[in-house]
């Protein structure tokens, strides 16, 4: 079956499983620093978001009491 599966692709002029995996690790190992930061940045911007809501309900809680 495996030689079937491999005679195919290199008729087809594919590539087989395992050079698409070395290609896609190697793609990911050369981006790391990029998606780190990517996700760094949506990070901040999330915990940004949390804490305004946080500093909102809280407004509303003591705002509440006052009345």
């Amino acid at each position: 079956m495996r030689k079937l599966e491999s005679s195919r692709e290199d008729k087809a002029g594919g590539v087989t499983s395992e050079e698409m995996s070395e290609f896609y690790r190697a793609f990911l190992n050369g981006k790391r620093r990029d998606h780190l930061s990517y996700n760094l940045e949506w990070q901040k911007r999330n915990a940004r978001i949390v804490w305004l809501s946080l500093l909102a309900n809280l407004e509303d809680v003591f705002v509440e009491r006052k009345k």
